[in-house]
């Protein structure tokens, strides 16, 4: 398996290029459960396979390796941010049946977004792949060990964190989450009844007759409404009912699953989306931006242009798309799924 970042001088387009070695085998059930959206902490993922082999791109605009960001001190937010990331990585591939040991734990493969407030991860959807010389444990280790932190609250976390890390042979969700649940950087859970500050909107009626009018799930008498929450984050993650869309070739036999995120499409090889051979492609022909339930095109100043159902798009203009319609770059036809 090979790793492979690339990124661009002086902008904060990056991508992550993973090469598989021959013979490896595509989970495809894993694949199509890697879900878009901002909401998910691993990256979005695209891939193609070549001969005996599969190639994986991962979009990391606006992000920054893990490695660099410790480079800088952190904020006391940051950090609860970075550690929390953990957890829901952990919560993710719990409730999506993905295998945690298939995620590079290394610090190059670890991307951090300020703006999101959130690490996000790199899950290789391939049989034989395990992340064996770096876990998880080993990269919260890692992160504890050269967190630069001014406060002594957060120094006294890190070594707790870093003593978990050290402590147990196998990562333990319950037990790492009871670390943060102490410190105060996540809330305690909804099912230690008695022991929260809120009460289960959705237990009201099983435990008797309603003495008010406030409907199941209100929070007129509650306070916070989780489920609701959770229905609200469902939407915005998935807001068509299907996940993502899919960019065909009929002609090279290949597609491109596109999540939440920026695309490039040329003939250089550090595009997300690289259709070498062809010489009537610019070598960054165009742009597809997936944003919610959005698909967007962009002639990014290309010789031949883009063209969508036959018709060429001005340049420098984000054209909607529509599941169906057929884009031609450089006399290549695809179409959106």
């Amino acid at each position: 398996m090979k790793f492979k970042i690339k990124a661009k001088r002086n902008t904060p387009e990056r991508l992550v290029v993973v090469k598989s070695d021959k013979g490896d085998e595509l989970d495809y059930a894993e694949a199509n459960r890697l879900a878009p959206g901002l909401s998910s902490v691993f990256l979005p993922l695209s891939y193609e396979q070549k001969g005996k082999t599969y190639c994986f791109t991962y979009q990391a605009f606006g992000h920054e390796t893990l490695s660099e960001t410790l480079k800088r001190s952190l904020s006391a937010e940051c950090f609860h941010a970075m550690l929390v990331s953990f957890l829901l990585l952990s919560e993710e591939c719990r409730s999506k049946e993905l295998d945690l040991s298939r995620v590079a734990f290394e610090p190059d493969c670890l991307f951090f977004n300020e703006q999101l407030r959130k690490l996000r991860f790199v899950y290789v959807p391939v049989k034989s792949f395990v992340s064996v010389k770096v876990g998880i444990n080993g990269a919260l280790a890692y992160l504890c060990e050269h967190a630069q932190l001014y406060g002594a609250a957060e120094r006294l976390l890190a070594q707790e964190v870093l003593s978990f890390a050290y402590g147990v042979p196998l990562f333990s969700e319950q037990g790492y989450r009871a670390i943060l649940e102490a410190r105060g950087v996540v809330p305690q859970r909804e099912d230690q009844r008695g022991q929260s500050s809120f009460r289960d909107t959705d237990r009201r009626r099983a435990d008797g007759p309603n003495t008010d009018s406030a409907p199941v799930g209100s929070t007129k008498e509650y306070g916070y409404d989780f489920v609701s929450e959770q229905q609200r984050r469902a939407q915005m993650d998935a807001p068509s009912g299907r996940q993502g869309f899919m960019l065909a070739s009929r002609a090279r036999n290949a597609g491109w699953r596109l999540g939440q995120g920026t695309y490039t499409i040329g003939r250089a090889p550090d595009c997300s989306i690289a259709l070498e051979g062809n010489g009537k492609l610019s070598r960054h022909h165009a742009l597809i931006t997936v944003d919610g339930s959005r698909c967007l095109v962009r002639d990014t100043a290309s010789k031949n242009g883009v063209l969508v159902n036959g018709y060429r798009i001005p340049g420098e203009v984000d054209k909607p798309l529509a599941r169906g319609d057929r884009i031609a770059l450089g006399g290549e036809e695809f179409e959106l799924g």
